[in-house]
């Protein structure tokens, strides 16, 4: 149903293209989509079934990296615990640049094949995560992804309604967990050439043991030099 011209995000920031009208649009769709679905309890009865975000998510992101990680296996303990127990809205479970398509700054978020009913600050720690992982792939991008961010959680933040008292905290329990996932999980990104991969997965251990307050300081610790 987008436009046929439209591109996905991932393209545009992969190109280096940052403009801030997505990342602006996207943080009111989804404040819009945690608000208005938490509005609709019976929602949670449609899409309980948290199996499909078991199987494409939990296990391989998660239980895998913890895996590989066992020094960490008690902070992706409680992960896993949020994302199962922590149920108030609607999750998208793939928020991410490529199921975005954006034109003229507007935004279309395609494929739904893990929304189920459960913890949103999982979907914001996604997205951020990406911001972060284009950020290493592309260092002379990382403040203008930077503020891709802070516009997107502005707009998370205005307007999720009773979550924005806690969303960002959560979200920044995840982050590290999802980044460490994204370099020695079943899913790593394609992106990535083996040294960056090194300089990501410190600064996710780092991360996941003293999570950031917000995006923001986040996007310093990681790219402070």
């Amino acid at each position: 149903s987008a436009p046929p011209e439209a591109q996905t995000w991932k393209s545009l920031l992969m190109q280096g293209v940052c403009d801030e009208r997505p990342a602006r649009r996207t943080g009111l769709l989804h404040a819009t989509w945690i608000r208005e679905s938490a509005q609709r309890p019976g929602w949670g009865e449609e899409f309980g079934d948290l199996q499909t975000f078991i199987d494409l998510r939990v296990d391989p992101y998660y239980r895998t990296t913890a895996a590989r990680h066992p020094d960490l296996a008690k902070h992706f303990a409680f992960l896993i615990e949020q994302c199962l127990e922590r149920r108030v809205s609607l999750v998208h479970g793939d928020l991410s640049p490529k199921n975005l398509l954006v034109l003229d700054g507007a935004v279309t978020l395609i494929d739904h094949e893990v929304i189920h009913w459960g913890d949103p600050s999982f979907d914001a720690a996604f997205l951020t995560n990406h911001f972060i992982l284009k950020g290493f792939y592309r260092p002379g991008f990382a403040a203008s992804l930077g503020r891709l961010a802070s516009a997107y959680w502005d707009e998370l933040r205005s307007g999720s309604g009773a979550a924005s008292s806690w969303i960002e905290s959560a979200a920044m329990a995840h982050l590290g967990g999802l980044m460490l996932a994204r370099v020695d999980g079943k899913s790593p990104v394609e992106y990535l050439d083996p040294e960056v991969r090194k300089q990501v997965r410190q600064q996710a251990r780092e991360l996941i043991q003293s999570p950031p307050a917000s995006s923001d300081e986040a996007f310093e610790r990681c790219f402070k030099s």
